[in-house]
């Protein structure tokens, strides 16, 4: 006589189909059972056990892979109460990580910032800049630094080969030491942020190129720092091209298009 369940058995038992027993033990989450001489499977009580508690944890909505975690190894054996005790601990910790996003959505809603999805977080942009680079900051209008912000964080968010952030380090640690180098980008900074609302073909666009090319301060920061960041972070193609256009994306068409003005009329040599 017969003493053991079929797979057909058990899935009525349970409620599910066999389809679902047989991914449970594709998974590992259900060991395989001994099997009669024609090859088909057959289940203890324990089996049926092993199956209510995943079925059970899978009604609080965790994930089959963590819910095998948890359980351990089919042939191991875990009191309910450990289950519930790590279900617990899982649980916990997604709650913490809701109630941080949740603070960051309400900050930037107090804030009324706009956010968009394409456009990085500035603010841990800013306390970095702020830690590498303090006196020249200070220096900085709100609307600079914000701008600086969002150039340097849409670059930041990216795995770049080895070595880049640690050049890009030691160029923020360079300036830090060596502030008068920036002196002339600040004389213009606010007016080139202030690009940002005029259309494409303003005027004001080409008379700003003309004026920050002419002035011999600022000519020849540009001629010094374009080659001195090229070659400090050093990365080869396709990266450094892609680098270049990311930086881009983080401007408006009229600070783009300044940039273009500016380097047409400042030939930059950064071999």
């Amino acid at each position: 006589m017969r003493t053991l369940l079929k797979i057909g058995e058990v899935a009525q038992l349970l409620g599910v189909t066999t389809k679902t027993l047989r991914h449970y033990h594709k998974i590992g989450l259900l060991q395989e059972p001994e099997r009669t001489p024609a090859g088909y499977r057959l289940y203890s009580a324990q089996d049926l056990l092993r199956l209510r508690q995943i079925r059970q944890l899978q009604s609080f909505g965790l994930p089959l892979k963590l819910i095998r975690t948890m359980l351990g190894e089919p042939t191991e054996k875990h009191s309910w109460r450990e289950i519930l005790l790590a279900l617990d601990q899982e649980l916990a910790g997604q709650i913490s990580d809701l109630t941080q996003r949740r603070k960051r959505i309400q900050e930037l809603l107090a804030g009324e910032i706009a956010v968009q999805l394409e456009q990085p977080d500035t603010g841990a942009t800013v306390a970095w800049m702020k830690e590498q680079l303090g006196p020249y900051t200070d220096k900085l209008s709100p609307g600079a630094l914000q701008l600086e912000a969002k150039i340097w964080g849409t670059i930041q968010n990216f795995r770049w080969p080895a070595g880049f952030t640690p050049d890009l380090e030691a160029i923020a640690a360079q300036w830090s030491q060596q502030t008068q180098i920036l002196e002339p980008l600040m004389k213009f900074a606010d007016r080139i942020t202030a690009l940002d609302s005029l259309p494409v073909d303003a005027i004001e666009i080409t008379q700003l190129a003309d004026e920050c090319a002419q002035d011999k301060d600022f000519a020849a920061f540009i001629e010094q720092i374009v080659p001195l960041v090229k070659h400090s972070i050093n990365l080869d193609v396709p990266f450094s091209a892609v680098f270049g256009d990311l930086m881009n994306t983080a401007l408006t068409p009229a600070q783009q298009r300044f940039f273009t003005e500016l380097h047409a009329r400042l030939p930059i040599n950064a071999s």
